[in-house]
Formats: structure tokens, C-alpha cells, sequence
């Protein structure tokens, strides 16, 4: 990560972060397939960054800083969540409307 301000930087940087609630919350875990892995030689965060396809490895070592990989990070975990929520409305629309049938 490209240096960005020092320690004091990062310490004010995560006190000053909200969490967003329902990002944490237990959203249909019993659909998750068993068996999943995270990585081991590579940072969970930085790797979901990479996951994410906002940026690449090279980018985050040269260009971004910390809080930009965590403000990337949000962007996305927002954008699955909303997705989530679109596609369960969607689902129970489609279900509300074949019932109505």
C-alpha cells in the first residue's frame, strides 16, 4: 500500500469508521454451499478487494492507499448487498404474482 499519512493516520482513519449494520447481518447463511476456503498467504482484505475486480494487485501496491482499499471494499460489500435485496424482492414479487394467478 502506498504510505499515507503514518500511524496517527490510520488510528484516526478506523476510529472515525462507521460500520454499515446490515452488512453484518446473518442473510440466508443456511443457502451457503459447505466447503468454502479463504485465502492463507494473502490478507482476507486484500483479497476481497482483488475479488472485487475494482482494482488489481499492482494498484493497490503503487497507487491506492489503505483507506482507499477499505472505501473499495464498502462500495462493493453495498453494491452485493443492495443486489441481494433486489433479487429477493424480485423472487417474492414474481412469487406474489404467479399466486395471484
Amino acid at each position: 500500500m502506498v504510505e499515507g499519512g503514518g500511524p496517527q493516520f490510520a488510528l484516526g482513519f478506523f476510529r472515525e469508521r462507521r460500520a454499515i449494520g446490515a452488512l453484518y447481518e446473518d442473510h440466508d447463511a443456511s443457502d451457503a454451499p459447505s466447503g468454502l476456503t479463504e485465502t492463507v498467504n494473502i490478507a482476507p482484505k486484500i483479497a476481497s478487494a482483488l475479488r472485487t475486480k475494482l482494482t488489481t494487485l499492482h494498484e493497490l501496491q503503487t497507487v491506492y492507499s489503505l483507506k482507499d482499499m477499505y472505501d473499495l471494499l464498502e462500495i462493493a460489500a453495498v453494491e452485493a448487498y443492495n443486489r441481494r435485496v433486489w433479487e429477493k424482492y424480485e423472487a417474492e414479487k414474481a412469487k406474489r404474482d404467479a399466486d395471484s394467478r
